[in-house]
């Protein structure tokens, strides 16, 4: 029953780079979650000093069956429609940013669907990290961020509408492939750049099923399972950290129970304060895209307070 691990050749013990953010997207909804977003964006920026950003609002088409939308559209209108947008994030977002002056601004809006015109700016513009808040106060709660989540080439961070600008505990899901293997990367190379951040490496098992219909000692093979992933643990730092980056990095392995490992992850990094979690999508191809999995999928959709960079 030991743990799967994909080949260390891809990522090795090469050195850790400080962490640098050079030209992230960040989409607004111009709604209440806006305010999360750009007071996070404003806080991480100072944190890893890119020296631009993008901002990009997406107006929806007109309901091509609601007459009273049509009647009102006209090219005119729809020119001052985008002025009206354009000023209005412009002032949004330089208030917001009033603090990091030294930030240079490209401010767009554009009219069609959101997540289409995000993924086509985010390839244009060849960012490195496309930023979205997330309403969690709406039925819909997380299908924009996962299906961003999905088909962006570019790592994504999402904000919830309850989160609060701080960065100093950060969580790794570690499921011994080479995308967590990123992630935690990531992770050491944040805490180069500010060495007070707190790394916590989570592996979350699933207990086999039917153990009790053959009379195993469900305690003991919990046991068995810790330590050998514990063990699995220690070799997967051993594989993807040169030995200077390994210090300090706290290692927890949780069985899931009856939760599954999204949720028992979100309560676990709720309960312990963890204000940010970094975890892999997996793979790089179109197909492993659409396929991400579902434990980075849950993790979106029910963490309602803490922000996650999803490593591409």
């Amino acid at each position: 029953m030991k743990a799967v691990r994909e080949p260390i050749n891809q990522i090795g013990d090469k050195a850790v780079k400080p962490y640098s953010l050079s030209n992230p997207l960040i989409g607004l909804q111009m709604d209440g979650v806006d305010q999360q977003v750009l007071e996070y964006f404003n806080y991480f920026a100072k944190l890893f000093t890119p020296e631009k950003a993008s901002f990009l609002h997406v107006a929806t088409k007109p309901d091509i069956f609601n007459i009273d939308e049509i009647s009102y559209s006209s090219p005119l209108h729809d020119i001052e429609l985008d002025l009206d947008l354009e000023i209005q994030l412009g002032k949004t977002v330089k208030s917001a940013l009033q603090d990091n002056k030294n930030l240079k601004l490209s401010l767009d809006v554009e009219i069609g669907r959101p997540l289409e015109e995000i993924l086509e700016k985010a390839e244009a513009i060849k960012t490195d990290l496309v930023i979205i808040g997330q309403n969690t106060e709406k039925r819909h709660h997380g299908i924009l961020a996962k299906n961003l989540a999905r088909q962006v080439w570019s790592n994504s961070l999402i904000v919830p509408g309850n989160s609060k600008p701080s960065l100093t505990s950060i969580i790794v899901p570690v499921d011994f492939s080479i995308p967590s293997a990123e992630a935690m990367r990531i992770a050491v190379g944040m805490r180069k750049r500010h060495p007070q951040l707190r790394i916590t490496l989570v592996h979350i098992y699933e207990m086999p099923v039917g153990l009790s219909d053959i009379s195993y000692d469900v305690s003991k093979v919990a046991k068995l399972i810790e330590n050998d992933r514990q063990n699995s643990l220690r070799q997967f730092v051993n594989d993807h950290l040169p030995n200077q980056d390994k210090e300090g990095l706290e290692t927890v392995i949780l069985n899931a129970g009856h939760q599954g490992t999204g949720q028992r992850l979100v309560e676990y990094a709720e309960k312990n304060k963890h204000d940010l979690i970094i975890m892999g999508s997996k793979g790089h191809s179109k197909l492993a895209l659409l396929l991400m999995g579902s434990m980075t999928e849950k993790v979106v959709s029910q963490t309602e307070s803490i922000p996650i960079l999803i490593v591409k």
